[in-house]
């Protein structure tokens, strides 16, 4: 899926770029060799900035992790 029509970047471009080392949209946009041009994306690459930390931070628990209730 695009992000950015102006660009044409796509979810996984720009997701690449997050997990080479991009923090913030301004490095998305230069790792990709491009810049803002309406600035439409610019929310859709912060909320993927933020999440995509929040899991390199706090990954998702395996199931064989979940906690288990006595009996």
């Amino acid at each position: 899926m695009y992000i950015c029509l102006c660009n044409a970047l796509t979810e996984k471009e720009v997701e690449a770029a997050i997990l080479d080392g991009a923090r913030t949209p301004a490095d998305v946009y230069r790792s990709l060799g491009c810049e803002p041009q309406c600035g439409t994306c610019l929310r859709d690459i912060r909320h993927r900035l933020k999440n995509i930390r929040r899991r390199a931070v706090d990954p998702e628990p395996s199931p064989s992790c979940a906690l288990t209730t006595g009996a």
